[in-house]
């Protein structure tokens, strides 16, 4: 039997254990299964407390007789377990609510879980027989029945035909929250204020002619309950006239399961789910210049015969009948991860620029999704921001934009750098955007042009635009001229790589090497590769990677001065060049300065602080001639340049106000 060590916690969760468990995702971790618990109702999905005695128990268990051992956990890898156990938990309760069985315990999910249509449903969501039956034998009494009694509940949530289906459907789609770590299930606040933006009169124009409203990336029918409602609910129409309307496609077959269970709750017309492709497999479809063939895509969901019987690989005829999607509407896919090492985590391919575009494409007339705004400014690897941005410029049909900078308002417990928005975009729209910008629950309204005047991003407020509007004068010239691009050395971040090439100990001749997490090793001269004349010179090195833009109000990491032959790995970027330390010095207060990382931010939409973002940060003299008195503090400096940039004092104020000190 295993000992447990003074202060470690007693290995209470060792009897549920079988090969492959603890292969799983953590309980709320981006890769898990998660339930949002709704605290005060009798149906919760709440199966923290289930646990919380768990952690507390300090009772020795005896070692499994079978060959499923386990060895004694450190503290770490017991939370680590729990949080693992949480997510099988979470598993067996979204098989309670997907099944078209009645379930009230563990021993009756054992009864049908081998069931024809149960067992497709238990792969998908990885459940494993005999893993529950170690839980159904090992758990406590008491435990075992508060669990027994969140699956009665939930089972009977999503079978009660007492209740009124659009009751039951609203009740149940609050419980989930986050399917994997690209499916977060939309709010129903979220979904409910973006289908209410979906004008009255085209919604009747839809239902009178039986055209089809599309959800591009189901996770849970969330969108086609919110249309149901309102179609239903506020504009009066009956169940017949919208069952046969609301398409959806669904971005995983888990994603499939949620989706044809709200779908049966409320009667619709599952043939509408798309089965045999998913969301992500869309821009998978590609034309011969390897580019997302939009129009193919289009026309393969545009034929007249079953949704659910539609493949990618249809050959669509010239003059085949179609059917007509005059509404779009979705979360879709926002990114993909390149490289899973956690070194490499920020590369990432964006995925939501291309399904904006495409649903544009696809509907005849309205168009609503929720993305990251970091299109806004961002400058993706793929250009696919600079792609979205002149294509919504071109086109000019989006009549309302609703801008969150607190992801959190949104998506509790999400953090997407750069904020997040939707948008409805309308073919007949012509004029000014209604431009929302919500902060603190508190939204500002403005109408204006998307694009500013002589712009090719979008800013969010005005004083954005009055600020730059100075500070871009005919005589403008940007930092970004001295700041050089990735890599300046030649010498990549990777620590294997850095641990090769340099040494932590300095050496006779030994030149100043500047790693990330403000670490300083050392190199031999010959190791430089590249700018040999910036690598000779004074200049400032600064990290490529700080904060989120919209929490971090410090906006960039710390500048350091680089010293005469000084290099820094490609996690940095050196600024400047020059032959005396004053002016490296000069260059460093500028960087500190509010000014300067207020123009900062106008571009910055993410963590990454590449070439790109300094763009609108005007260029100085940083000799001891320039009309900047650099000797002086950085609040000082501060107020010489808004005096230069005759900058009003509510300008001044709001970039005292959004920037903090460094």
């Amino acid at each position: 039997m295993p000992k447990t060590k003074p202060g470690q916690k007693a290995n209470t969760l060792v009897l549920i254990f079988c090969p492959g468990f603890e292969q799983q995702a953590e309980f709320n971790s981006k890769q898990g299964l998660t339930i949002d618990p709704n605290q005060g109702q009798g149906d919760e999905l709440d199966i923290d407390e289930a646990l919380e005695e768990d952690k507390k128990s300090e009772q020795k268990q005896d070692k499994p007789e079978n060959n499923d051992s386990i060895e004694e956990k450190s503290d770490k890898e017991l939370e680590k377990l729990e949080g693992q156990i949480k997510t099988y938990y979470q598993r067996i309760l979204f098989f309670s609510f997907l099944t078209k069985d009645k379930v009230a315990s563990l021993d009756d999910i054992l009864s049908v879980i081998e069931r024809d249509e149960n067992i497709s449903l238990s792969k998908n969501l990885f459940l494993d027989k005999a893993i529950i039956q170690k839980i159904s034998k090992s758990m406590d009494p008491f435990k075992r029945s508060r669990l027994d009694y969140k699956i009665q509940n939930i089972s009977m949530l999503a079978c009660d035909e007492s209740i009124e289906p659009i009751e039951r459907a609203m009740t149940s789609i609050k419980k989930f929250n986050r399917m994997s770590e690209s499916e977060v299930i939309t709010p129903s606040k979220v979904c409910d204020e973006m289908v209410g933006l979906l004008p009255e009169e085209g919604l009747k124009e839809i239902v009178s002619n039986q055209d089809k409203l599309l959800d591009i990336a189901s996770k849970s029918g969330e969108y086609a309950v919110a249309l149901y409602k309102r179609l239903t609910s506020e504009l009066g129409y009956s169940h017949e006239n919208v069952k046969d309307i609301i398409y959806s496609i669904p971005t995983s077959s888990i994603a499939y399961a949620f989706t044809r269970r709200f779908y049966e709750i409320l009667d619709l017309n599952v043939e509408n789910i798309a089965a045999m492709f998913n969301a992500y497999d869309l821009i998978k479809v590609k034309n011969d210049k390897d580019e997302v063939d939009y129009e193919k895509i289009s026309g393969i969901l545009k034929q007249n015969k079953k949704f659910s019987n539609i493949t990618l690989q249809d050959e669509v005829k010239a003059g085949d009948k179609k059917v007509n999607f005059a509404a779009v509407i979705g979360n879709p896919p926002y990114q993909k991860s390149i490289i899973k090492e956690k070194s490499n985590s920020s590369l990432s391919k964006q995925l939501f620029p291309y399904y904006t575009i495409l649903s544009m494409k696809i509907s005849s007339d309205l168009s609503s999704l929720i993305i990251p705004a970091r299109w806004f400014t961002g400058d993706a690897q793929d250009k696919s921001f600079l792609k979205l941005r002149e294509f919504l410029k071109d086109e000019n049909t989006l009549s309302d934009l609703y801008y969150y900078e607190d992801t959190n308002s949104i998506f509790h417990h999400v953090e997407i750098k750069g904020g997040i928005c939707h948008f409805l975009s309308s073919s007949n729209h012509i004029g000014d955007i209604n431009f929302v910008k919500v902060l603190e629950g508190e939204k500002i309204s403005t109408k204006r042009n998307l694009f500013l005047k002589g712009l090719d991003i979008v800013l969010t407020d005005e004083i954005q635009f009055s600020v730059l509007n100075k500070v871009r004068d005919e005589e403008f010239s940007s930092l970004t001229e001295i700041t050089t691009g990735r890599n300046a050395f030649g010498i990549t971040g990777k620590e294997s790589i850095v641990k090769t090439v340099s040494s932590v100990d300095i050496f006779e001749n030994a030149c100043e090497l500047r790693c990330k997490h403000n670490l300083v090793r050392y190199i031999t001269e010959d190791k430089v590769t590249k700018n040999i004349d910036i690598f000779n010179s004074y200049k400032v090195f600064i990290s490529k990677s700080a904060g989120a833009p919209n929490t971090d109000k410090k906006v960039i990491g710390e500048p350091y001065i680089g010293g005469l032959k000084s290099a820094c790995t490609d996690s940095l970027i050196p600024i400047g060049k020059f032959d005396n330390l004053f002016e490296a010095e000069s260059l460093q207060k500028y960087l500190k300065t509010k000014f300067s990382r207020y123009m900062i931010s106008l571009v910055k939409s993410s963590q990454n602080t590449t070439q790109i973002v300094y763009r609108f940060v005007p260029m100085q003299d940083f000799t001891e001639k320039s009309d900047i008195d650099w000797t002086k503090s950085i609040v000082e400096i501060d107020e010489q340049l808004f005096d230069k940039y005759n900058l009003s004092t509510e300008e001044r104020e709001h970039i005292k106000k959004s920037i903090k000190n460094m």
